[in-house]
């Protein structure tokens, strides 16, 4: 289990790992968090002599100074992983996974620790057909109730969606099973929570013709099932989401893939839903070779006017390469990226996060015959207009990037740029500016910028 840490700019500052006992063994980190005063979170699972792979959580200061390890051996004496990682607003960190039964099979494991690593509570969930059920996603809410969703086996129903909420304190509140039309292999894939509770699953169901199609589930902080919508692109091809975000009003979007009926491969498909349930857009990506793409994560901006996605997609010659795209939150694209790594060869985007204007993408990178992690830091840019009427100068910038922030500066006597750029008050909540070209102290230069 490795992290790293790089300065805003991508210095280098630290880097940490954790292992187990089992030097044969293989250890593996799945998520990571951090909380309000920097301390940095990982989970996964590490191999321990005489207890197979054991939850692992991992405590680092912002520093890099391990702070504490705490492991979970679940009865099976077997395969246990921790496969997700929530901070809550209190500093308590609340993880999720799988850990083994001693029949063979696997129960949802979701433990709370407190900010200096001592167990709080440990909840264990298995559905009634007894098989191998699996957390995969959590999240948590502005009153400290986690939400737990992942794939468990009902009687008789195949496995099913299945989402827990359990309040600070570990008492579980409500739990939701969700069983597909055609009584199939259904699971979820991840879930968004809202600070008032709502929590919204996204994962696939067996449709009638046997394939995957995407659902979405949304449920109230009381359980109460809200909406739920599918989506099937082609009928006998697949779609199967992976990842979903919520923005500040409630509209949440999913990304996954979705097959054609050319070729069979999957493309980028991604769908915003309004906090009441309704479809309000939907935006596929077909890579240069027509796929197999297939996104890994979403999110959201922190000007809250962006969305991105990012994962993987072949091109001609270089295998695979990440390939990472901006829609406006009106579902227009507003540029995609693709980054090659510099040995042509297989590169794979996996998670991504929001920063100041913009966004930091990693995944894996294929390097003659060994892999290496990529981090990339991708700033957005804005395009701006200008038009000169009469005596005037205006200044105006796409209506999606409403709420960021018009700065200008005058040239220095060489004509050249300083560092002193200063905001222009009339710019807030607006995209245009006019200017009066009367004043020969106007400003001369123009960056239109999201103040965090």
């Amino acid at each position: 289990m490795l992290l790293i840490k790089y300065s805003p700019s991508g210095v280098l500052l630290w880097t940490n790992s954790c292992k187990g006992t089992s030097t044969a063994g293989p250890c593996q980190a799945f998520a990571v968090g951090s909380d309000t005063n920097g301390n940095v979170f990982l989970a996964g699972y590490v191999s321990n002599l005489g207890s197979g792979s054991d939850f692992t959580t991992v405590a680092f200061s912002p520093n890099g100074i391990p702070l504490w390890t705490n492991y979970f051996n679940g009865p099976g004496n077997g395969s246990d992983w921790a496969k997700a990682l929530v901070v809550s607003t209190n500093g308590r960190v609340i993880v999720t996974g799988y850990s083994g039964d001693v029949d063979g099979g696997s129960s949802y494991t979701t433990i709370s620790y407190s900010a200096d690593g001592t167990a709080l509570w440990t909840n264990r969930y298995r559905g009634a057909g007894l098989g191998s059920d699996m957390a995969a996603a959590i999240g948590v809410d502005g009153n400290g109730n986690a939400i737990v969703t992942g794939s468990s086996y009902g009687d008789g129903t195949g496995s099913d969606l299945v989402t827990i909420s359990y309040s600070p304190s570990g008492i579980p509140l409500w739990t939701n099973r969700y069983n597909g039309a055609a009584n199939g292999n259904d699971g979820s894939a991840d879930i968004t929570v809202a600070a008032n509770g709502t929590a919204v699953v996204t994962g696939y169901e067996i449709a009638n013709s046997g394939v995957k199609e995407y659902v979405t589930l949304a449920y109230s902080a009381q359980g109460q099932p809200l909406w739920t919508n599918r989506y099937h692109g082609s009928v006998s091809y697949n779609d199967q989401p992976s990842a979903i975000t919520m923005d500040t009003s409630g509209t949440a979007y999913v990304t996954g893939s979705s097959q054609l009926p050319i070729g069979g491969n999957g493309n980028y498909l991604t769908i915003a839903y309004s906090s009441g349930g309704v479809p309000l857009w939907t935006n596929r990506y077909r890579g240069p070779m027509g796929g197999p793409d297939q996104p890994k994560a979403i999110a959201v901006g922190l000007d809250g006017q962006t969305v991105f996605v990012t994962g993987s997609s072949p091109a001609a010659s270089t295998s695979t390469d990440f390939a990472t795209i901006a829609y406006g939150t009106n579902g227009i694209p507003l540029w995609t990226n693709r980054y090659n790594g510099p040995a042509n060869g297989s590169d794979s985007a996996f998670g991504l996060t929001s920063a100041p204007y913009g966004l930091v993408v990693v995944g894996f990178s294929s390097s003659n015959a060994y892999y290496s992690i990529v981090t990339v830091r991708y700033v957005t840019t804005v395009p701006l207009a200008a038009v000169v009427t009469n005596s005037d100068l205006k200044v105006s910038w796409p209506s999606s990037h409403i709420g960021w922030v018009l700065q200008s500066q005058i040239a220095d006597e060489i004509g050249g740029l300083g560092t002193n750029w200063t905001a222009v008050p009339a710019s807030a909540g607006t995209n245009s500016v006019r200017f009066s070209l009367l004043d020969s102290q106007g400003p001369s230069f123009f960056r239109l910028v999201y103040l965090y």
